[in-house]
């Protein structure tokens, strides 16, 4: 994992951890994040859904995060570069990859039920149904560590 320590500053705005419940809550919600990590999920595309969907939603703090967790898997910066922009990712040569990536961006972007339909069966037809849960999840996560950062801190650096 990301030595914090090296991320920019971010002031916190409002303490997610501030009472005893909504710490235990984060504490969960990193727990889940974590769980994730392994087989199903190999780092490295953890951290290319992660860092897609961060700027997909506009996260500064989660952006970093995982810009700097990308490179120390040693995701190429090429690739990293094409994070956040769908038209890049829809034209990656690794279709397992895109497909995993498009289903992220379906996920998250404006809601439109009929568009899923498309990015779901390219996701079926690359990667296991324990593949595809996982993937799901992470990127499930991943929003909601994107609203909670965009809620709750500014990163006082540029992303």
């Amino acid at each position: 994992m990301t030595n914090l320590a090296n991320l920019p500053a971010a002031t916190s705005l409002i303490d997610i951890h501030g009472s005893k419940a909504t710490a235990a809550t984060s504490r969960k919600l990193m727990a889940a994040s974590e769980a994730l990590n392994g087989p199903a999920l190999p780092a490295a595309l953890g951290h290319l859904i992660d860092l897609h969907v961060s700027r997909l939603n506009g996260c500064s703090y989660c952006k970093l995060l995982h810009l700097a967790e990308a490179r120390e898997t040693g995701v190429d910066d090429a690739l990293i570069a094409q994070m956040g922009d769908p038209a890049a990712v829809a034209a990656l040569e690794d279709r397992r990859l895109a497909a995993a990536l498009a289903w992220a961006e379906a996920l998250t972007l404006p809601f439109d039920e009929a568009a899923l339909d498309a990015p779901r069966a390219e996701l079926a037809r690359h990667w296991s149904p324990e593949e595809q849960a996982a993937i799901t999840m992470k990127i499930a996560l991943i929003n909601a560590w994107n609203r909670l950062g965009r809620g709750a801190w500014h990163v006082t650096e540029a992303a």
